[in-house]
């Protein structure tokens, strides 16, 4: 949970037709503003929750339009800013997260100078603009890394010789490769979830995958043994691979016929309520609001922490498992001591061996066959 000092929300509430009162969140009172909040019985009591924090964010930053400024001004910068080749280039989820933080810079700073943050006075004042997140120190770090990297365009751009922002420490510092979503959270938040997001949890926590990997795995990439697709990164062409083992079959395969049952055609493996591909954003949003529901503090990020566990009793050792998460084999070892309970490590990999005995198969591991590889595009 998280305290909400965030400005210019308005709520109003509706009685609908079973009698239930819905209380309605916008980002503003102005004419067209979205909702990006909805709550049944009661109003959303403070401190607010970081899911409800972070739909707010984003539903403010795809509506957020910075009026025409002065030419010398930080309102004006974030405009030109996003008119840039360089800044249209950058992937989707890279120019997410610095539009989301821009109404904040543009509320705060929008009228001020260019060149006012050349003034070593102005550090301490965007130190305490700053921490009035510090509760939520990732999204401390958000805004002042972005309004570093509108700063430092300016100076790319000859507008000003330096600013004082340079080396402010970061507030966040958590490794949260450690953190893993338990059983029990699994249970809880699957109880009531619909199917597509069922779907995406039980992909993510049996695959490691990234979001913006979960979102893209394409219909066809079922190749019996594993995932594989090809996507485009960098502007170069990377192969993904990704072994089908435990459940990752049983699951694929009542995706498979649930969607054909619907007469769901999406063009990749998971899907929104609409049969449609997921968005990053749309996604997290999603996942975000389902998990508070349930109390539930882990990301989406978080699951991957819990495929780690889920390889490992599938008897993958664990250089194999740093190479389809892409972690260092150390931060594998952390998760499986302490999640995992060693005498049932064992009994599985005993199973495997006695698996592939009887299917007369060479039993010894094949380090580095699941790992991420870059292909040329013959």
């Amino acid at each position: 949970m998280v305290n909400g000092d965030i400005k210019g929300i308005h709520r109003y509430q509706k009685k609908l037709s079973d009698g239930t009162m819905r209380y309605y969140y916008k980002v503003s009172r102005e004419k067209g503003a979205p909702v990006f909040w909805t709550k049944d019985h009661l109003p959303e009591r403070e401190p607010l929750c970081t899911a409800f924090v972070g739909a707010y964010m984003e539903a403010r930053a795809a509506w957020f339009k910075a009026p025409i400024a002065e030419k010398d001004t930080i309102a004006h910068l974030i405009l030109r800013l996003q008119q840039t080749p360089d800044f249209k280039k950058l992937a989707k989820a890279t120019k997410a997260y610095y539009q989301e933080a821009f109404p904040a810079i543009f509320e705060e700073f929008g009228e001020d100078d260019i060149a006012a943050f050349e003034d070593r006075s102005m550090r301490k004042d965007v130190k305490t603009w700053r921490n009035q997140w510090r509760e939520t120190p990732r999204q401390a770090d958000k805004m002042l890394g972005t309004l570093v990297y509108l700063l430092n365009y300016a100076v790319d751009e000859g507008e000003i010789t330096g600013h004082v922002l340079n080396k402010i420490k970061r507030l966040h510092k958590s490794d949260r490769s450690y953190i893993i979503w338990e059983k029990e959270d699994i249970e809880a938040f699957k109880s009531d979830a619909p199917e597509h997001l069922k779907w995406v949890i039980d992909i993510a926590t049996m695959t490691g995958l990234r979001r913006e990997d979960l979102v893209t795995i394409p219909a066809n990439a079922d190749k019996s043994s594993h995932l594989e697709w090809r996507t485009s990164k960098s502007g170069r062409r990377t192969t993904i691979l990704v072994p089908i083992v435990g459940e990752l079959r049983a699951v694929i395969d009542a995706i498979k016929v649930h969607k054909s049952e619907n007469g769901i055609h999406s063009t990749t493996l998971l899907c929104n309520s609409r049969g449609k591909p997921w968005t990053g954003m749309g996604l997290s949003a999603s996942f975000r609001k389902h998990a508070a529901k349930h109390g539930i503090e882990k990301t989406m990020h978080d699951l991957r922490g819990t495929a780690v566990t889920h390889y490992k009793m599938a008897g993958l050792d664990d250089n194999e498992i740093a190479d389809i998460v892409g972690w260092k084999k150390a931060d594998v070892e952390k998760i499986i001591k302490l999640y995992i309970n060693k005498e049932a490590v064992l009994a599985a990999i005993i199973r495997k061996v006695e698996k592939e005995r009887l299917q007369n198969k060479n039993c010894k591991p094949a380090v580095n066959r699941w790992k991420k590889s870059k292909n040329s595009d013959d």
